[in-house]
């Protein structure tokens, strides 16, 4: 019998092979394919990995983290597409040409990779206190407050931002250990950390620097956090304010303020972003439709295009 899918334990064997004393690469077995992850390290608690997967089958590659404090994970999509599941079932998306940025509490769950297609991407790895040096107290409590994944982004990149993550995984690619080498790759990091503080910590400071206090910032939370949690039910605004206890024109008002971002475009992002991922998993538009919240698969047909510019059929088309 032909072998469809290949689910690979955390503890599986993996090849491992020292470049440097800062960087090594981790393989898979070929009989699964041609996966492996160049992993450099950049400075202490600042992690460059470069991710080239073409498995021969449907790869499920379950993960756990070797770090001990929570991390952001700052990911470039250079070609392809992936998905990750956390152990409370959170979904995350990747694609070529989208930059993902996500705070952890741990990264243990499951990858999930299509047959004989080409993934490649350009991670950046931070943990919560390597990010002490640039980001504020309040800013790092709002990145890392919880015990589930926070969804920071996920956008198309931007030129700048390719060009760094390019430029890092050429170096990887190259293995140039000379002192030369190793300060364009740092620059290039550090660049690419620079380019996203808009999105990590919108404003820089936005907490400090805002009229929002303690109490406000953890009611906004709270209804971020029903977001998340109830995508399968018709959500209003009127209910999700009611949860942080404001009218909906302060609830506005305050997220905008807060995340930079309206909370109706908010809950949109999510649940396209979910509904890619169950596309791609097998279930069929009806399901995905009541999955994200809507009655109707139509309206969930129109607004999944208007998001994406193609129809939900596309994704399906892969499975």
């Amino acid at each position: 019998m032909t072998r469809l899918h290949h689910r690979l334990p955390v503890h599986a064997a993996r090849s491992v092979q020292g470049i440097s004393s800062r960087q090594k690469r981790i393989g898979l077995s070929e009989d699964l394919g041609y996966c492996y992850a160049d992993s450099l390290q950049i400075e202490e608690g600042l992690l460059v990995n470069q991710l080239h997967y073409c498995p021969k089958y449907s790869l499920q590659e379950e993960t756990k983290s070797t770090h001990q404090d929570p991390v952001m994970v700052l990911t470039v999509g250079l070609q392809g597409a992936s998905n990750y599941q956390s152990q409370n079932a959170e979904q995350i998306n990747f694609k070529a040409d989208f930059i993902t940025i996500n705070t952890f509490p741990c990264i243990e769950g499951v990858r999930y990779y299509q047959k004989q297609q080409t993934v490649s991407q350009l991670r950046l790895i931070m943990t919560s206190t390597f990010l002490e040096k640039y980001l504020n107290p309040q800013q790092l409590q709002l990145l890392f407050h919880c015990d589930h994944i926070n969804q920071i982004a996920y956008q198309p990149v931007s030129l700048t931002t390719k060009a760094h993550a390019l430029a890092l995984a050429h170096s990887l690619q190259q293995r140039q250990v000379d002192p030369q080498c190793m300060l364009q790759q740092h620059i290039h990091a550090l660049s690419l950390l620079s380019e996203q503080l808009p999105l990590i910590s919108p404003e820089h400071s936005i907490v400090s620097h805002s009229s929002l206090n303690a109490q406000v910032v953890q009611n906004l939370e709270k209804a971020k956090t029903i977001m998340i949690n109830q995508l399968d039910q018709a959500l209003t605004m009127n209910y999700v304010a009611s949860i942080a206890g404001m009218n909906v024109h302060k609830f506005k008002a305050s997220f905008i303020k807060l995340y930079g971002l309206n909370p109706a475009e908010y809950l949109l992002q999510i649940r396209m972003r979910k509904a890619q991922t169950l596309l791609e998993s097998g279930l069929q538009v009806a399901q995905v439709a009541w999955q994200v919240g809507y009655k109707y698969p139509n309206n969930f047909t129109v607004a999944f295009t208007r998001f994406y510019g193609r129809s939900p059929k596309v994704f399906l088309s892969k499975k």
